[in-house]
């Protein structure tokens, strides 16, 4: 065990702090409520926004603050919004996954299903900066790092339905934030499409489970008599959402430093790696010039902290089955500039998911040689 987990229930404070404190201080809150005083789309001239989704009040308000602070990224005038919003998003259906694959050790298919959707929701709509430092700090005081393998009875669910589901239904509707107005869907559409966007892990787990239920048997059936569950398939998708995605969108940032001509000297000056990768600090007294700035500041610290929190609980576990070292911090370091800290993250958890794996196989091949 490190000393590192000791830091993650201070995060979740931190996160209240730096997101919705530091909102409110810079004036985007008083803005966003300004907006939905107006009734009118922030840089839309006369376009209206919907103020009733389901008629409940409450909710429907925050539908309303959420479309208003999503809209922005579509209309891409702050390119490093937008460049951290694919980050941030990408980094969370990774995020997602490792806390399916989590469940799946500890629960049976369906219960895991339910569970991630559940959990999911909770993060997508309070916030993963406050609840994922809330859920690692709960299952690391709670128990011990949980070490066994996958079942071969919810092996098909997470090897093979997980990332057909991910890919299928919950990767989509990332995709309809950046779906251009009004020349491919209307105003009214796109606001309801970001209002389902919010629904996403519900939405990949349903059809996770739809699938699961109706193709899991025969998929198992087709499994040969002996094989190993490396659970290649989930984990690599995690890592090319959360890792591949980081490395793209900072190359592209090295690349415009590099050769501004390619973007003009604005965008360059936009997309700097530091401006993408470093947070304007709570406590610097800046004020945000428009909403989709503030925005931009609020989920620059959603995603630092959200996955600062999954590196450190990967941390934790992977430190629970090889001794911590200097050759080890310096590894999950490069992992995280290179891949992201998610990224790095699933890289460490798919590296210890191969470990139980293998001592299992040598577990059951030591049986079976002793009954012959």
């Amino acid at each position: 065990m490190t000393c590192l987990k000791y830091l993650v229930p201070l995060l979740a404070p931190f996160a209240v702090y730096s997101m919705f404190t530091f909102a409110d201080v810079n004036g985007t809150i008083v803005a966003v409520k300004s907006a939905r005083a107006s009734g009118i789309i922030p840089g839309e001239d006369t376009t209206r926004l919907i103020l009733t989704y389901t008629g409940i009040g409450p909710l429907d308000n925050v539908f309303v603050e959420v479309v208003i602070g999503f809209w922005a990224t579509g209309r891409g005038t702050i390119c490093a919004h937008l460049m951290c919003c694919i980050l941030f998003l990408c980094a969370m259906v990774a995020a997602w996954i490792l806390l399916f694959v989590e469940l799946t050790r500890r629960r049976g298919p369906i219960e895991a299903t339910v569970r991630a959707g559940i959990l999911g929701l909770i993060a997508q709509i309070i916030g993963p900066g406050i609840v994922i430092p809330v859920l690692v700090a709960w299952d690391l005081f709670r128990i011990e790092p949980y070490d066994s393998p996958i079942q071969d009875s919810t092996h098909s669910l997470v090897q093979d339905i997980l990332p057909l589901g991910t890919i299928c239904a919950g990767i989509p509707p990332f995709a309809t934030l950046l779906i251009p107005t009004p020349y491919v869907v209307g105003y009214d559409l796109k606001q309801c499409l970001i209002v389902i966007f919010q629904f996403w892990p519900v939405i990949a787990s349903v059809a996770t489970l739809a699938l699961f239920s109706s193709h899991g048997s025969r998929l198992q059936e087709q499994k040969p008599h002996k094989w190993t569950p490396c659970l290649d398939t989930p984990y690599g998708l995690a890592l090319l959402c959360a890792g591949g995605f980081h490395l793209s969108v900072y190359t592209l940032g090295i690349v415009a430093q590099i050769v501004p001509e390619l973007f003009g000297p604005d965008t360059a000056a936009d997309i700097h790696p530091f401006r993408i990768v470093l947070p304007t600090l709570p406590w610097s007294g800046a004020r945000a010039t428009s909403i989709e700035e503030g925005v931009f500041w609020l989920l620059q610290w959603d995603y630092l902290i959200a996955s600062v929190s999954l590196l450190i609980w990967a941390l934790e576990y992977t430190s629970s089955r090889q001794r911590p070292s200097v050759s080890f911090a310096l590894r999950a370091l490069v992992l995280a500039v290179i891949c992201g800290p998610t990224g790095a993250a699933v890289k460490l958890m798919w590296e210890r998911a191969t470990r139980i794996e293998s001592e299992r196989e040598k577990v059951t091949t030591g049986i079976n040689e002793h009954v012959k």
